[in-house]
């Protein structure tokens, strides 16, 4: 699954057309209207600057989204978390799931991806916008944990004055050393969860004395505490005993044996997040 630029303006312009057209609660929600928002100048405006994406899995093209890699001026009167430049934000916009991929997690996917995107590019923060009343979006933001940032009555061509919502996503959360963000894995390693890797050793002196178990659990607690994140994987080889024993003792769950190794998954609950 990735992001690819593209400057296939009639494609994309038929797409944006299908998505307007035949997404449930277009009207309630979006209120797109093609020649308002999103509009023939909008589209190619991306495209001319290398801003417009598609997200492709297998080849298969499922999601629409153009990516700014700076703010404009109508995300200046929000009350960030932080002070960035201009050119140290990301932003999204029109952000669209071709119709017979809806309500599969694309969404979610597509973000993650435009995240990894802007932490390539070196920015600091992706920050993105929400008509008040699209709580489906805002409640996706807010699960992959994008903090909610305030709203401003901006004027819109399809809409009118109206509510937006802002959210933002800092690029600037330190990872504790040992742990790496898991944006889709193939086999066990669910894609559509933000996961987080333990790998861990204890020198041999160490061993027996239950430090494993306590080094790991407070890094499973800590991983787990971490915006977005889901669920903490580990692997283990089928033979390792001892690593096996800290599993169990912290009620990782055997997600997949492959190739000689264990896969097991601690998941994010109401008792440990």
């Amino acid at each position: 699954m990735s992001l690819l630029l593209t400057n296939a303006f009639e494609d994309i312009k038929r797409r944006y057309l299908e998505v307007i057209e035949q997404t449930p609660g277009m009207a309630e929600y979006t209120r797109w209207k093609y020649g308002q928002h999103p509009s023939d100048e909008m589209l190619q405006g991306y495209i001319n600057r290398g801003e417009m994406y598609i997200y492709t899995e297998e080849e298969t093209v499922k999601g629409m989204v153009a990516i700014t890699m700076y703010q404009g001026e109508d995300y200046e009167d929000v009350s960030w978390g932080r002070m960035l430049q201009k050119d140290e934000v990301a932003v999204l916009h029109i952000l669209a799931v071709c119709p017979a991929y809806q309500k599969q997690g694309i969404a979610e996917k597509m973000v993650r991806e435009a995240i990894n995107l802007a932490a390539e590019h070196n920015k600091k923060a992706v920050r993105l916008d929400s008509l008040g009343f699209n709580i489906p979006a805002q409640k996706m933001y807010e699960k992959l944990g994008f903090s909610y940032r305030g709203k401003l009555q901006l004027y819109a061509e399809n809409t009118g004055l109206t509510d937006f919502k802002f959210y933002e996503w800092s690029l600037e959360k330190a990872w504790p050393e040992g742990l790496r963000y898991i944006n889709g894995y193939d086999g066990c390693r669910d894609k559509t969860v933000a996961q987080v890797e333990i790998g861990y050793g204890i020198d041999e002196e160490y061993q027996n004395r239950g430090y494993a178990t306590e080094a790991i659990a407070a890094l499973v607690n800590m991983a787990i505490q971490y915006p977005g994140v889901q669920a903490v994987l580990f692997e283990i080889e089928k033979t390792n005993g001892p690593s096996k024993r800290v599993a169990e003792k912290l009620e990782a769950r055997l997600v997949e044996e492959r190739e000689g190794n264990l896969w097991y998954r601690v998941e994010k609950t109401t008792k440990n997040a």
